[in-house]
């Protein structure tokens, strides 16, 4: 992991804590919450499921959470630049 980058993690932190208080808001039990290490990544699990990855590969200039997934499943993130999609833009020049 890139040494010294201190606000990534406090944005994996941060994005645990809003999951939490979005699980507590909607469902009276406890979530389980599981960090997974992987290569270059670290997997961030609720209940079983997949809700994010904290990525930091060396080819990127910051960390960044990607996918981010819905309550119901559906991924919230853009896929560009590492899946880029048919139906979304690339760039924000034609805005």
């Amino acid at each position: 992991m890139m040494q010294g980058n201190k606000p990534g993690i406090y944005v994996l932190f941060l994005s645990v804590a809003f999951l939490s208080a979005t699980v507590s808001a909607t469902d009276a039990r406890s979530a389980k919450v599981k960090f997974i290490k992987g290569d270059q990544k670290i997997d961030v699990m609720v209940d079983g499921k997949l809700f994010t990855s904290y990525r930091y590969p060396e080819n990127m200039e910051k960390p960044f959470l990607y996918p981010v997934f819905a309550p119901d499943g559906s991924v919230i993130t853009r896929g560009f630049p590492l899946e880029p999609r048919k139906v979304e833009r690339t760039d924000y020049s034609d805005i």
